[in-house]
């Protein structure tokens, strides 16, 4: 019990490594305050219409939080509060933005289903699933990488100050002065062989090859110029060395890594669409049920298939490569007029999302349900179901958390969709 507490703690650590504080809003210029925990779904007049009495606190289930059991990462349905780390929030918009942008849509406003309601549900949406894709790359690029690249970077700066000394007393010969073979020998010999360790180190870490045919060997050095020639080339395989180092950092910092270009492309789309109040940008697809389903979410994924009614019959794509292309936000909502809305909506112009909508919308009420929650379920994030639902649940409790556990490559399409027991 105590290990497993240890090793929760070191990766509530990492977690709080991986944070980002930054407010999604494109002009930084206009931002105010600091960078809040922010809501991604209204706490009045929504969460708190599914809050329930947990140990004598309110409440509700997380369907999507991270621990670790038996040394697996896993996602289970944890109790979580309105308090520091509060139900659906991250830090994701500047004390301004977050209070400014979402004014129609929070204090317990009514939903009217207009283009300007439906974008900020689904621009809030796709920030808190942007911010989270990038605290997972940034945990990802710690964890794997920051201490090996680090170890490396000491090591190279370790080299170059053994170096400049033997550089330094060389210079005061003439440069045909011939050297002894045993001294060349044990100090170059070490140079040599920290700079091979080094580039084992950077081929493994980066999976790249560094050229060293270059080097000279150390038979062939006589005379001081020799040695100050091959000091040279060794300051130059040194910045080659350093030069892929950085490279590789590049490549690990989240906004060049490829989902996070994928998402930069429709930020663009938004950062224009929420300057311009130009809200038809996106095309959105409501149903209003007349009921309260006790739950409510908010995010955005890549459909990875298409639906063509609940008999698990799969349409091929129209394109393997317009899954990468395509871009759904999601946001259901409870309402205080006993009724649940459930809002979808994708880009103008991307036809694999309007195309998976159009089948998704034109199912019968019971098809679409079971449609729309194993979708939630399948993309499980910033899920909250209320305590009494939970507990109804039962024997299911189980099914529901190994069906979010399920693990899906994001290179290979499904045989078929996934659909919740």
């Amino acid at each position: 019990m105590e290990e497993q507490e240890g090793i929760n703690n070191i990766f509530k650590n990492l977690q709080d490594i991986s944070e980002i504080k930054k407010c999604f809003y494109h002009k930084k210029t206009e931002c105010k305050g600091d960078v809040i925990s922010a809501h991604s779904i209204p706490q009045s007049g929504r969460l708190d219409l599914i809050k329930g009495v947990v140990n004598k606190k309110n409440k509700v289930f997380s369907l999507s939080e991270i621990f670790i059991e038996n040394g697996i990462v896993k996602k289970g349905i944890r109790a979580i509060g309105w308090g520091k780390k509060a139900a659906s929030t991250f830090f994701g918009f500047c004390a301004h933005h977050d209070k400014e942008l979402f004014k129609p849509i929070e204090n317990n406003n009514d939903f009217d289903n207009s283009p300007e309601h439906c974008f900020l549900h689904s621009y809030r949406s796709f920030a808190f699933s942007y911010h989270e894709l990038k605290k997972t790359y940034k945990l990802a690029g710690y964890t794997a990488n920051a201490p090996q690249l680090t170890k490396i970077q000491n090591s190279l700066s370790d080299l170059l100050n053994k170096i400049k000394p033997i550089e330094t007393k060389l210079k005061q010969f003439p440069l045909d002065t011939e050297l002894p073979q045993e001294l060349l020998k044990n100090q170059l010999g070490e140079v040599k062989n920290k700079i091979s360790t080094i580039k084992k180190q950077i081929d493994t870490a980066t999976g790249k090859q560094i050229e060293t045919d270059f080097l000279l060997s150390i038979e062939n050095i006589r005379t001081t110029k020799d040695v100050l020639e091959l000091l040279n080339k060794l300051y130059l395989l040194n910045e080659k060395l350093k030069s892929v180092i950085q490279e590789f950092k590049k490549v690990q910092n989240p906004e060049n890594l490829f989902w996070m270009d994928w998402m930069n492309k429709y930020k663009t789309k938004l950062d224009f669409a929420i300057e311009n109040k130009s809200y038809d940008g996106l095309k959105y697809y409501c149903r209003i049920k007349d009921e309260l389903f006790p739950f409510a979410c908010a995010f955005a994924f890549s459909p990875d298939f298409l639906y063509s009614g609940i008999d698990n019959i799969i349409i091929p794509s129209l394109n393997p490569d317009d899954v990468l292309n395509a871009c759904l936000m999601v946001t259901v909502l409870p309402d205080k007029s006993n009724k649940t809305i459930i809002l979808f909506s994708c880009f103008e112009g991307d036809r694999q999302s309007k195309y998976f909508l159009d089948k998704l919308f034109s199912m019968k009420d019971d098809e679409f349900e079971r449609a729309v929650t194993s979708i939630i379920i399948n993309k499980s994030s910033n899920v909250f179901l209320n305590p009494t639902m939970w507990e109804k649940l039962g024997a299911r409790q189980n099914t529901l958390e190994r069906e979010i556990n399920l693990k899906r490559s994001f290179d290979e399409l499904p045989d078929k969709p996934f659909m919740s027991e």
